[in-house]
């Protein structure tokens, strides 16, 4: 996420915690997560109905709830995906943003594994646990874990529902480890074989099914675009011209208008497209550089859902579930508001009660061990 992206530092050759966090990513990360859990109420509400065809047909809207359906069916068939690749290059602009600068040393790499380590495993652990137990003994599933799934999750492996963007999120920690040790002191070396290797994966026959290491190629090019001063006109933008900009060029990449417009079925094509790729980057330099968007992305709800998005993404499934079993899940405002609101409720739970508390448990038991070793 990275859905664990993190954007605070408590301090660095090049400045303080301040001076690294960038408010409007917190928000970007939460409507990152906002998203998916929008794609996935969608798809459970409207569970076998043609969204495509929903959208298609104009007298399908003046039916009983048509506009509702419409509007929730187009946030279906697997947007959610597009949360999840904003989450990737999300967490590689900010690992980046905040490691790159500084000396790629055994200690601030060994601070960087402390982290990492920290922000993703317990949460991540205590959600596979609790989820299998739910899904064994449970009415309605939550993950969908059995028995023979269990070991490959408990070994970081393994790929059902959710889970399975915390096996590339960990190779990206290992990959960034490489990057930042070699490319440090030849950084745009290393930013122009990040902008090559988005090129040749677009080029190239597809021989990898997974494109998620093309996401965080990305983050770090916008990092490089970020730390060079690269605007592209969007801070004189007029704030009602950003805001429709990136609302419109949000909806062009949902995978139901891309089916619906272009004829491109992102889904089936596993998201072979350049589009999305460009897309993502535009959306990400509108909020970093243009000044209302700027504002609307560090409002205290937006930041909020920032900081309780990896809680939100691992945990909303079950709240979903739930209320498709007592029949309560339903394609209209009042149905998503209760499925939001439990959603939310839930994350901050989960978040105060584990994330939070073991995020710093470990931290501190590993800092003082790792101290003690070079003392």
């Amino acid at each position: 996420m990275a859905l664990t992206a993190e954007n605070k530092s408590t301090s660095s050759a090049s400045g303080s915690a301040t001076d690294l966090h960038i408010l409007p990513l917190d928000g970007l990360r939460g409507f990152a997560a906002f998203i998916v859990l929008v794609s996935h109420f969608s798809n459970m509400a409207l569970s076998g109905v043609d969204m495509d065809a929903l959208i298609a047909s104009p007298s399908a809207l003046f039916s009983p709830g048509g506009v509702q359906k419409a509007a929730f069916g187009v946030f279906g068939s697997g947007a959610g995906q597009i949360g999840v690749m904003m989450f990737f290059a999300l967490s590689a602009f900010l690992m980046f943003h905040l490691y790159f600068t500084r000396p790629p040393t055994t200690e601030t790499q060994k601070k960087f594994v402390i982290s990492r380590v920290a922000r993703i495993l317990p949460l991540y652990y205590a959600v596979v646990l609790i989820g299998f137990i739910i899904d064994q003994t449970a009415p309605f599933p939550f993950l969908d874990l059995t028995p023979a799934d269990l070991p490959a999750h408990l070994l970081l492996v393994g790929n059902v529902s959710v889970l399975w963007t915390i096996p590339p999120e960990l190779a990206f920690y290992l990959v960034f480890l490489a990057l930042w040790r070699f490319g440090h002191r030849r950084p745009q070396a290393l930013y122009g074989g990040l902008a090559v290797f988005i090129i040749v994966w677009n080029l190239a026959p597809n021989f990898w099914a997974s494109r998620t290491f093309e996401f965080f190629a990305l983050g770090g090019l916008l990092h490089w675009a970020y730390a060079s001063g690269v605007r592209l006109g969007f801070d004189r933008a007029p704030g009602w011209a950003a805001a429709l900009g990136f609302g419109a060029l949000f909806l062009t990449i949902l995978p139901v208008v891309q089916r619906s417009v272009l004829g491109v079925d992102l889904v089936q094509s596993g998201w072979q497209s350049e589009r999305v790729l460009l897309t993502i980057a535009i959306l990400f330099l509108l909020v970093l550089n243009n000044p209302f968007l700027q504002r609307v992305f560090s409002i205290a709800p937006m930041r909020f859902l920032g900081k309780i998005s990896f809680s939100l993404y691992l945990t909303h499934l079950l709240v979903l579930n739930g209320l498709n079993h007592a029949g309560l899940l339903q394609p209209n405002i009042f149905s998503f508001t209760l499925a939001a609101g439990l959603a939310i409720v839930l994350s901050y739970g989960t978040y105060t009660a584990i994330e939070a508390p073991s995020r710093e448990s470990i931290r501190n038991a590993l800092s003082k061990r790792s101290a003690a070793a070079t003392a």
